[in-house]
């Protein structure tokens, strides 16, 4: 699974995920800066008129743990588990 990094359009619109590579020469060049910190996410300073690529969401709801996926073209772009402590499962 490679590092992916959110990207924003200058109107707060998501765009196609792109590498940490890619991300670190648009922060050098200064076509984009950081937006958010955790979630690592950047944002263009130049407006762009691209569609994103579709991504899914997928989610394994378990007993103590619940797993989220986010996935494009067979892709894993970020995961998170979910662990709850009590042992007590929400249903979805």
């Amino acid at each position: 699974m490679s590092n992916q990094i959110f990207v924003l359009d200058t109107n707060h619109k998501p765009l196609t995920p792109c590498t940490a590579g890619m991300a670190r020469s648009l922060l050098k060049a200064g076509r984009a800066a950081v937006f958010r910190q955790f979630s690592f996410t950047i944002i263009k300073k130049k407006e762009v008129t691209a569609t994103p690529e579709p991504i899914e969401i997928k989610i394994d709801a378990g007993s103590k743990t619940t797993g989220l996926a986010l996935v494009q073209d067979e892709k894993v772009i970020y995961c998170k588990t979910i662990h709850r402590k009590d042992g007590y499962s929400y249903g979805f």
